[in-house]
């Protein structure tokens, strides 16, 4: 999985590989916290993951689509704020 997935790859449809994906994801967003005021999904993240003892592997399901349906999806974080770029 990347930054910019391709349909036409395995990893693409592999659940596994997509949970370790958001996994790497959230723990890099985690330890930085540039993007806290950009939208709900990340004050909702840093939560999640301090109740988590930051491990994103202890996230349930329901709290990552929380986070995923909190975003914009407006590419902000990635493009402005990220020095990162996961």
């Amino acid at each position: 999985m990347s930054r910019n997935p391709n349909p036409n790859t395995v990893a693409y449809w592999d659940e596994s590989e997509l949970r370790h994906e958001i996994d790497r994801v959230f723990d890099i967003c985690s330890g930085c916290r540039r993007c806290f005021n950009l939208c709900d999904s990340f004050p909702y993240l840093f939560e999640r993951m301090e109740a988590a003892d930051d491990d994103a592997t202890r996230l349930s399901t329901a709290e990552i689509e929380r986070v995923v349906s909190l975003c914009f999806q407006c590419k902000v974080c990635g493009f402005q704020k990220c020095p990162y770029t996961p």
